[in-house]
């Protein structure tokens, strides 16, 4: 198993009003002004969703529209310091607050897609001529007291790479774990909750649904 990615979105009430480019001056103070920060011209009718600015941490990517913030991590190794930094900012400051958390991991695994295929379906299904593989289920669970998503997708997909100094090209699955607070659960999210959703989902996102080899 190869954990590819991590992702940390804090979704807003409401879509941001004010001038990137303070928000610019505002972060790069957060990560004590040791970033690279490209504000992105676009224009104002854009979807909400849609990046303006971009910081760049010791290798992590933070991306900002109107509506969100999300932090992406490569690799296995997470700083925790930095997504801490990243919790403790005044987002009522800039006249918005999180009312929405999501954690996303996304993985490979060295294993046969048909084998998940037979494992999941019925033997009248079964078979191992398929080429293609989608499965995405939800099982909602409670944390905080607040109904949340625990998403698990899973498709077939191939790495291209090195490890350890080795050319690395495999077949298998990648495995994408969306744990997120419920698009009806619309209350700010104020810093201490944050913290916890944040340990929780982290912790959820490495039990998986469906059992994966390799």
């Amino acid at each position: 198993m190869l954990l590819l990615n991590t992702q940390l979105v804090f979704f807003f009430d409401r879509d941001y009003s004010g001038e990137f480019e303070s928000l610019s001056i505002s972060l790069k103070a957060v990560f004590e002004n040791s970033t690279s920060t490209m504000l992105i011209p676009i224009d104002t009718s854009a979807p909400s969703e849609i990046p303006r600015l971009t910081i760049s941490f010791n290798g992590y990517a933070i991306n900002v529209s109107k509506n969100r913030i999300d932090i992406t991590i490569n690799g296995p190794n997470i700083d925790t310091n930095i997504i801490e930094r990243l919790n403790a900012f005044d987002f009522s400051s800039l006249n918005i607050n999180v009312k929405r958390i999501g954690y996303v991991c996304t993985y490979f695994f060295e294993d046969n897609p048909n084998r998940i295929l037979n494992e999941v379906f019925s033997e009248q299904y079964r078979s191992n001529d398929y080429t293609e593989l989608n499965i995405r289920l939800n099982k909602p669970f409670s944390s905080n007291g607040k109904q949340c998503n625990n998403i698990e997708s899973v498709s077939p997909g191939k790495i291209n790479g090195f490890l350890d100094g080795n050319q690395l090209s495999k077949n298998g699955l990648i495995v994408q774990r969306d744990v997120n607070t419920s698009a009806n659960e619309v209350i700010p999210i104020i810093f201490d909750m944050r913290r916890t959703f944040i340990a929780d989902f982290s912790e959820k996102c490495t039990q998986f649904i469906f059992h994966y080899e390799g």
